[in-house]
């Protein structure tokens, strides 16, 4: 395993974003545009994703016990194409319509997005917070740059006033070598990321259970 943990471009990535983008954009696209993008898409067959993904929504409960914070996390799909990935992110709710404090993560499949899942006990996030309307252009273009073995979940939570993203690893101990943020900056060059930044391993979080 390298001492450098960085964001590798994927199969996602290789994938036309026009159907995003119109969706972000408002631009639509008529019925024979659109056909003609599905049949481009059929016609190449499956391009399978390094690793199986699971989408996931985690609804917020004011004082919730440890349970029923779990009892209210919901697996929305799993996707391990490029084909099911765009079906499923095109058609759940993305970021900027999340309820306040609520949550959409994305992990690896077999992994729940819990602090004390015994593949993440070890682990922790790079925090950062953006501005609620940059919130759907940064949760795509993080999705787009899948990650590699070490980094292995994404999550973003509504504020009031902005959105919480969360890039999840699962060994804490590489946090001081890694260029994650540094990676991230990159892909994100256009948008404003708010102060501070900063890594968390779950351990340390009050609330951890074991």
């Amino acid at each position: 395993m390298p001492s450098s943990v960085a964001f590798e471009q994927s199969g996602v990535g290789a994938m036309t974003l026009a159907s995003a983008e119109g969706t972000d954009s408002g631009e639509s696209k008529s019925p024979s545009e659109s056909e003609e993008e599905a049949a481009v898409v059929a016609a190449a067959g499956p391009i399978p994703l390094r690793n199986e993904w699971v989408f996931w929504l985690d609804k917020f409960v004011a004082n919730a016990t440890p349970a029923e914070y779990t009892e209210n996390l919901k697996e929305i799909a799993d996707v391990n194409t490029v084909q099911t990935f765009w079906s499923v992110y095109n058609n759940i709710v993305g970021p900027e319509r999340l309820s306040l404090r609520c949550s959409l993560h994305f992990i690896h499949k077999g992994v729940k997005p819990l602090w004390e899942d015994p593949k993440n006990e070890h682990g922790g996030a790079w925090n950062f917070r953006t501005n609620k309307t940059d919130a759907a252009v940064v949760w795509r273009e993080l999705l787009m740059a899948l990650i590699d073995d070490q980094i292995f979940g994404l999550s973003v939570s509504a504020r009031w006033n902005s959105h919480i993203f969360q890039i999840w690893n699962k060994d804490s101990s590489l946090k001081d070598n890694a260029t994650v943020m540094d990676k991230v900056a990159e892909i994100l060059k256009d948008i404003e990321i708010q102060c501070p930044t900063f890594y968390k391993a779950h351990k340390d979080h009050d609330n951890f259970k074991m």
